[in-house]
């Protein structure tokens, strides 16, 4: 019974680990593809015939590691997309090899042609790939593989669509300092035999976005602004002194401050009292003339 455990927990186990990697492969192949969209890496078998010097030479068939790369495979129409493209040269023979003894200080030169297929197959354009000349630090000794430098390119293509560019022909040079670069192999892709598609990627060219031209855009002119000009307040203060008042004192009378300027007021008073007086004093005469009539 223990033994059957155990045995289960073996086979869970490994279940478990193969899954693992199995997740492993899986991510890793979705990052290889990933990382290949914009480039295209096959072995491509090239025809070399030697040149030159060495013209007699017989030609040589190596199988080269084509990678030719695009840095944008999704361009807009007349935008440039540059390319890289190398040949490695195979582990084995054959390879192309020196002629002879390149000493250090030499230059190799490399120059190709890319050609380039828009949507209309009839109208295939020829671009020319150069190389930046590597400069050897170390002698390169006879019939040993020459180093190749990587080529760079650029496409521009016109029209929307695909556009296909395929790695074409190249030229191997070998150059001594302040010489003129000497021709050794000229090749070409294959035609016959085993690997020869040639190495391309595909551009999906788009259309770039329309910019608004010729739009009439009215620009406002300038606006006048009236700005309120400050205005100053001047407040001016009166002191006003109180008027001197003379006080007569009427003749005969007291210096009381009253009397003749007393005022209208006053002398209705006074009127009005000796009226009173007056009809007071008649209405007893009245009076009495009446009491000693009755006698």
């Amino acid at each position: 019974m223990l033994k059957s455990k155990a045995r289960q927990r073996n086979i869970a186990a490994k279940s478990a680990v193969a899954g693992a990697l199995g997740g492993g492969a899986l991510l890793l192949a979705g990052f290889v593809m990933v990382a290949s969209a914009n480039a295209d890496q096959r072995s491509v078998s090239y025809a070399c015939t030697p040149a030159g010097a060495i013209a007699a030479s017989p030609a040589v068939t190596p199988l080269f590691n084509v990678n030719l790369n695009a840095v944008n495979v999704t361009p807009t129409a007349s935008q440039a997309v540059p390319l890289t493209w190398s040949n490695g040269q195979p582990a084995a023979t054959p390879w192309l090899a020196a002629p002879n003894a390149v000493p250090t200080g030499d230059k190799v030169v490399i120059e190709g042609e890319i050609l380039v297929a828009p949507p209309s197959a009839t109208a295939t354009v020829t671009v020319k790939a150069t190389s930046t000349h590597t400069v050897l630090t170390s002698p390169v000794p006879q019939n040993s593989p020459l180093p190749l430098p990587t080529m760079s390119a650029t496409v521009t293509p016109t029209v929307t669509g695909t556009t296909i560019a395929r790695a074409g022909k190249f030229t191997v040079k070998v150059a001594g300092t302040g010489t003129t670069p000497t021709t050794l192999y000229d090749c070409v892709v294959a035609t016959s035999g085993v690997n020869t598609q040639q190495a391309s990627v595909e551009l999906r060219v788009g259309t770039a976005s329309a910019s608004p031209t010729g739009s009439n855009t009215s620009t406002p002119s300038p606006t006048r602004s009236t700005t309120p000009r400050p205005t100053t307040t001047v407040t001016e203060y009166e002191t006003v002194s109180p008027k001197e008042t003379t006080e007569a004192t009427p003749k005969g009378g007291a210096d009381t401050g009253g009397g003749g300027s007393v005022g209208p007021d006053g002398r209705t008073f006074i009127l009005v009292g000796s009226v009173t007086v007056l009809a007071a004093g008649a209405a007893g005469l009245l009076l009495r003339r009446r009491g000693v009539g009755g006698r």
